[in-house]
């Protein structure tokens, strides 16, 4: 079974760290990725589920 991480949404200013980009970015912009897996059923959500740490890490771009 693969386990995914949760990536907290940041109340203040409504951003959200993106493996991929290795920054964050908007709540927006994360929720429509086609990476995304889950999201937190509150409005906003508190965090999104997504499977870019795989992606980043089977290429070994964690490694960097």
């Amino acid at each position: 079974m693969i386990s995914y991480e949760r990536h907290a949404v940041t109340g203040a200013n409504g951003k959200v760290l993106c493996p991929l980009r290795d920054r964050e970015v908007s709540l927006d912009r994360c929720l429509a990725c086609g990476r995304l897996v889950d999201r937190d059923p509150a409005e906003p959500p508190r965090y999104v589920v997504c499977d870019a740490k795989l992606l980043t890490g089977w290429l070994g771009l964690d490694d960097v």
